[in-house]
């Protein structure tokens, strides 16, 4: 897939390059948690903020980890997935909230 990024280090979507992000990923779906989550973080530091995709970077307990936001559904989540796999990241998880349509 070509990279249509200014920096072409850079992800095309997420806006991060290799080594900025940790193994393990923290993944809310809305953008505002990430700032919230990075809280609990050892020094954690913005490291890109593009479209729906917010990423922070920083350590719990000597480990390098990150959050990404996913914006909504599974074909976002899964662009920010692969973007982040191609950085370093491996281990993912998802973290919030989930909705469910009823009828009556």
């Amino acid at each position: 897939m070509k990279n249509y990024s200014e920096d072409p280090s850079r992800q095309y979507h997420i806006q991060v390059a290799k080594g900025e992000v940790g193994r393990y990923v923290l993944m809310p779906g809305d953008p505002k948690r990430c700032a919230k989550i990075a809280k609990y973080f050892d020094d954690p530091v913005l490291i890109a903020d593009n479209r729906e995709y917010v990423t922070y970077t920083g350590t719990l307990d000597g480990v390098k980890v990150s959050v990404t936001s996913t914006g909504i559904g599974g074909p976002s989540a899964s662009i920010a997935m692969e973007e982040l796999y191609r950085c370093g990241a491996d281990t993912f998880l998802r973290i919030g909230t989930c909705g469910v349509c009823r009828q009556k």
